[in-house]
């Protein structure tokens, strides 16, 4: 969000760092639920539960994926300076368990004065994924609408340039003087 506005792109694809290549795969791949279950062959749910439990396997791989997470925020600080950070789907409510190896990571971004603004928060927001696609969609319309208003009013513009450009011909090439008078008195 940019000046109180989702920043879509121009085509509505803004924002999609789970894509950039990481590693073998790419962030969405080390950065999210499937994680867990493709990289550890255990469901997130499961490796949650055990870390709830205090088991140290799991928390181990809780500290794996917050080291991922944490070079996830690190490419994404480093395009866009960010104020903040939210992160949502079934991980965020494990944040306790990744929270520590993330920042380590992060704090090892070059600019402290960037790190020391930078607010990572979590939401329990179901849904969030929809939502946000939901949010670009809009944003793009929006985009598309005030785009063709953009171009009306650049139209406009040159017209009445155009017009005004025309009277200047006209009224130069008056060689007498044109007065006007209201018959009617007013």
């Amino acid at each position: 969000i940019s000046e109180n506005r989702l920043s879509s792109g121009v085509n509505g694809g803004a924002g999609e760092f789970g894509k950039i290549p990481y590693e073998r795969y790419d962030y969405e791949y080390y950065c999210s639920a499937k994680y867990f279950s493709k990289e550890y062959n255990v469901d997130f749910e499961k490796i949650y539960k055990s870390a709830q439990k205090n088991n140290k396997k799991a928390k181990a791989i809780f500290t794996q994926f917050g080291y991922h997470l944490g070079n996830a925020i690190i490419t994404i600080v480093k395009v866009l300076d960010p104020e903040t950070i939210v992160i949502g789907g079934p991980v965020s409510k494990a944040f306790p368990y990744f929270k520590n190896s993330m920042w380590k990571r992060i704090k090892l971004f070059p600019y402290k004065n960037v790190v020391d603004r930078l607010s990572v928060k979590v939401t329990d927001q179901p849904n969030i994924a929809i939502l946000g696609a939901a949010a670009l969609y809009y944003e793009a319309n929006q985009s598309a609408s005030f785009e063709e208003l953009r171009i009306k009013q650049k139209n406009t513009e040159r017209t009445l340039k155009e017009e005004q450009e025309l009277m200047h011909i006209l009224m130069s090439n008056i060689p007498d003087t044109i007065y006007f008078k209201d018959t009617e008195g007013k």
